[in-house]
């Protein structure tokens, strides 16, 4: 009988109900307030179900003694699909496509480097953060050396990676609106409010054209 990591089931299923609460959330965000509170009632009492699962119960505004009847047989399914084990890839895919990827997401991130250290270098015109982890962690080429494992399976940095460079990007330019100073966002906030559309349009362009000079 083949053993089965437990270790590493645990992570599997912490990480899905990680993800389903993030989901959730999000669905509150913008849901009905009737559907919403109804779908927290769910959440909490049924955490075996997929947010698939209880978002649908909450929009058909199913009833709990419903739910208790196929509870057993949908958590046990939402289960098995948590843990089976992650798809093994070809030697083709190992060898070469992802290694092509991996060189991608490194080159797009030096090409980025020069606006990145502009954007940084003017930001301290207006908001000088000496104490934090500094100019070059905060591009896409840092947080690329600083956290290559987390950085996504893509041909651009996205996951873990991507969030924490825009946090420490928001970290050491400075925020606009919650989002981390950029030079056109800098100059349409002294003409215009953030989240308006003139600021919005205005720090939009700019932004595209000075990358595009880039």
């Amino acid at each position: 009988m083949t053993k089965t990591n437990s270790f590493a089931v645990d992570n599997v299923i912490f990480d899905t109900i990680q993800s389903e609460n993030a989901k959730i959330q999000q669905f509150q965000s913008t849901a009905t307030p009737q559907v919403a509170t109804r779908l927290a009632e769910i959440h909490a009492s049924y955490p075996g179900l997929s947010g698939g699962v209880k978002l649908a119960m909450a929009k058909s505004g199913m009833g709990n003694e419903t739910i208790d009847k196929i509870y057993p047989q949908a958590s046990s399914v939402a289960l098995v699909k948590a843990t089976e084990p992650p798809k093994q890839k070809s030697w083709y895919e190992r060898n070469v496509t992802d290694k092509i990827k991996t060189t991608s997401r490194y080159t797009f991130a030096a090409l980025n480097l020069p606006l990145d250290m502009l954007q940084g270098a003017a930001s301290q015109a207006f908001d000088n953060n000496g104490d934090i982890d500094g100019w070059f962690i905060n591009t896409d080429l840092g947080s690329m050396i600083a956290n290559d494992t987390e950085s996504g399976s893509g041909y651009f940095m996205s996951g873990k990676a991507r969030e924490l460079q825009a946090e420490r990007a928001r970290r050491y330019r400075g925020t606009i609106g919650g989002h981390a100073w950029t030079i056109g966002r800098g100059f349409a906030s002294t003409v215009s409010s953030p989240d308006t559309m003139a600021f919005n349009l205005i720090s939009g362009v700019l932004d595209t054209v000075i990358r595009g000079w880039n």
